[in-house]
């Protein structure tokens, strides 16, 4: 999938529209990868796509995944995953790791930093402190949340607590 293609599915889903799509500039990119890494292509394409917003893609108050949310999602990521190791149990989150979401601020998902067009993505179970793989890349990871937004709008739930744009 690419970032156009996502655009086009979240507009004819009823999950956003065009105005709610709404993306970080190449230089919020930019700053974002001096903080946490260079990104792979495809996250680094759905930043500059949808990193502000879109639409009901994701109720706001349960799924942090947004740029300005990865900061808060990091530290406390790290922070579970530290406690984890001083208890002598070390969960398999590999060097080069940015958590790019988590739900309710537990269960936090990773993709891998460097020069790469994709990545997988993991998630970092904060109860188990285990981490599993949850998609092959990174837009079969956003379709996930495409599809569960979509299930939910058609069952006439979900969007309340969405990022909508102007208007």
């Amino acid at each position: 999938m690419s970032a156009a293609a996502f655009r086009a599915r979240l507009i004819a889903a009823g999950i956003a529209r065009p105005q709610d799509i709404m993306g970080c500039t190449a230089q919020e990119v930019a700053a974002l990868e001096a903080r946490f890494g260079r990104f792979p292509q495809s996250y680094r394409d759905m930043l500059l796509l949808c990193g502000k917003g879109a639409g009901a893609l994701v109720d706001d108050r349960e799924v942090f995944l947004f740029a300005d949310q990865l900061e808060r999602i990091n530290v406390d990521a790290w922070e579970a995953l530290r406690l984890y190791r001083e208890d002598g149990y070390a969960p398999d989150v590999p060097e080069g790791a940015v958590f790019v979401a988590d739900r309710y601020g537990e269960h936090p998902q990773f993709i891998l930093t460097g020069e790469r067009a994709d990545s997988p993505v993991s998630m970092f179970n904060t109860d188990l402190g285990v981490v599993t793989q949850v998609a092959g890349s990174v837009w079969e990871w956003m379709e996930s949340f495409a599809a569960g937004a979509a299930y939910f709008l058609g069952r006439g739930l979900g969007g309340r607590n969405a990022r909508r744009g102007p208007g």
